[in-house]
């Protein structure tokens, strides 16, 4: 007899299986609840995204973020399948920055170890791996309830491979394997204190196409060190608007249109092109004129995002975990 997890797997392979492409249009609604959030960060944002793939390594996530602040950032993350790119610019008071590329070998902030996908989608993933093929080695918590569905619940731990102690706790639909809900501790003393640092709630569980996703959902950052750690320190309200599968699409909708006006980072042969210097070696440990986000698993992308409109000028703030 099969165990609950070898269960699971099969039937998130089939969900996430047997596509050649798939496109998602969402948006992010975001309010930062911090009492002790700095006076020059955004309090509320409106993020709208639009995230493609393909069966050959071809990816997409197109990014408009617009806070409180009268600020707009304009990011977009690609993979050709062979190398990858970001493109970047803050806009304020509706004066456009610099445009930016970014060349490097991993999708957007991915070196870092933590796929970035959607949410629906990312919540099927173990930092890069799929979940059903992490779902051997995790370990079993019984039985749960979400969406007036029933639930198997399972744990993983320092899955990033860095030994990374952090507890992730997967609330799998029994009948689909799709992920309802998602809890990420510091580490298993955390988690038997009940003092998780983040977590994602499925709204929904809607089909398409055939397949399972959840087209609304909850990501709730909390206070796991506060006197109160349930307090909802940030919020996001996350929507899908559009899903379709199997589209056909032009090589370069996954590679930047280069300008003369551009500024390019070339990380891969360390070089920066510049619209005054179109070619500048970069010295032997490269300067990053902007630095690539930091990302931590409890982080969404847009909390990066952020960070970066907060601060504008091109800088990005650095977002981890404590």
């Amino acid at each position: 007899m099969q165990n609950p997890a070898e269960l699971a797997a099969k039937k998130l392979a089939v969900e996430m299986g047997f596509w050649k492409s798939f496109e998602l249009r969402y948006t992010e609604d975001f309010e930062n609840k911090d009492p002790h959030r700095e006076p020059t960060a955004p309090r509320t944002f409106l993020c709208s995204y639009r995230y493609i793939e393909t069966v050959a390594g071809q990816r997409l996530s197109d990014e408009r973020l617009v806070n409180d602040l009268g600020e707009t950032l304009a990011s977009t993350y690609y993979a050709d399948g062979s190398k990858c790119a970001y493109r970047y610019r803050v806009d304020k008071n509706g004066v456009a920055g610099q445009e930016q590329v970014t060349i490097k070998r991993s999708f957007a902030t991915e070196d870092l170890g933590i796929t970035h996908r959607p949410e629906p989608i990312r919540f099927l993933y173990a930092a890069l791996t799929p979940l059903y093929e992490a779902l051997p080695r995790a370990k079993h918590l019984g039985d749960g309830r979400r969406l007036e569905r029933d639930c198997d619940r399972f744990l993983l731990t320092s899955f990033r491979g860095k030994g990374d102690p952090a507890s992730m706790v997967y609330w799998l639909d029994r009948e689909t394997g799709i992920t309802l809900r998602f809890e990420h501790y510091e580490d298993e003393k955390a988690r038997a204190e009940g003092r998780p640092y983040y977590v994602w709630n499925a709204e929904s569980l809607d089909e398409v196409g055939g397949r399972h996703l959840a087209l609304k959902s909850e990501l709730l950052h909390l206070d796991p060190k506060g006197p109160d750690p349930q307090r909802v320190l940030m919020q996001y309200k996350i929507a899908t608007q559009e899903v379709a599968f199997d589209r056909d699409y032009p090589k370069s909708t996954f590679w930047p249109t280069i300008t003369q006006n551009t500024k390019i980072i070339d990380m891969i042969n360390n070089k920066i092109h510049s619209p005054q210097q179109m070619q500048t070696s970069m010295p032997a440990k490269p300067i990053r004129a902007v630095d690539t986000p930091g990302w931590s698993p409890s982080l969404s992308t847009a909390s990066l995002l952020l960070g970066a409109a907060a601060l504008g000028a091109g800088l990005l703030l650095r977002l981890r975990r404590n």
